[in-house]
């Protein structure tokens, strides 16, 4: 209602408060999502299992709101994706030779644990899908995830690809085990780009299985799990942009 209530008032008003507007609007979107995607304890998504295991605990347990750094990085992220798969689906439609999906949902049974899904949001993924030609590439498919970062030479993201996001896109994979896999990293501050490949990798999907079991565990036993991030020296700095770092820190 807020962002319908500053349109129906600009009459009222010398100026449009179009700042106002958009903010509001991305509180709303964000709040819409949580209401169409709740965290439930048993459905885990690929792009948490690996964040720091305190985090991911507070997220199902406390459901704190998002700050409005991370609803504005998740924006950002989605008109990036958007972009690209736009990109995609143009050259297409002008030369042919492939289809493009960008809508693609993963549910994914966890074979040891009754109940227990990893599911991944439909805007997560980019679905190419070769026409069998004879000048097509040597997969299929190929799977693309989009990751943006706020700049690619910083020191956070010296060590490209992260392990989590090599995770992530993996266990996306094991549904199409003979596509090739694209990490595609997009900086927020200049559209500089960074390209990695992968190839389904059935041990590290395993290992993942493995920690989706670990984070149900400590979520279904209500037991808080170690503050990964603050132990680890490298991994400090996800402290930094975690609504939860206060109430850790007292914890």
């Amino acid at each position: 209602m807020g962002a319908l209530w500053l349109v129906q008032t600009f009459n009222e008003r010398s100026i449009f408060d179009v700042e106002a507007l958009l903010k509001e609007y991305l509180l709303e979107e964000d709040a819409e999502k949580n209401v169409k995607h709740p965290r439930r304890i048993g459905v885990y998504w690929p792009s948490q299992v690996w964040d720091c295991l305190r985090k991911v605990y507070y997220e199902y347990t406390l459901k704190e709101p998002a700050t409005e750094e991370t609803i504005r990085f998740g924006a950002l992220g989605n008109v990036l994706h958007e972009y690209v798969a736009r990109i995609l689906k143009s050259v297409s439609e002008k030369y042919g030779g492939y289809t493009v999906q960008n809508e693609v949902e993963v549910k994914i049974e966890h074979p040891n644990l009754d109940g227990v899904t990893i599911s991944g949001r439909v805007d997560d993924l980019i679905l190419i899908e070769w026409s069998k030609e004879k000048d097509a590439p040597k997969h299929s498919k190929i799977l693309i995830e989009v990751k943006t970062l706020a700049k690619l030479s910083s020191k956070e993201n010296h060590n490209l690809p992260r392990f989590e996001h090599i995770c992530q896109l993996n266990t996306y994979l094991s549904l199409y085990p003979d596509a090739q896999g694209i990490l595609l990293y997009i900086s927020r501050s200049n559209l500089d780009t960074r390209v990695f490949t992968l190839e389904f990798d059935k041990q590290l999907y395993e290992k993942t299985l493995k920690r989706v079991e670990e984070v149900h565990r400590y979520l279904s036993s209500g037991v808080l799990p170690p503050a990964e991030a603050k132990i680890s020296k490298n991994e400090r700095w996800r402290c930094m942009h975690c609504q939860y770092a206060e109430v850790c820190k007292s914890s």
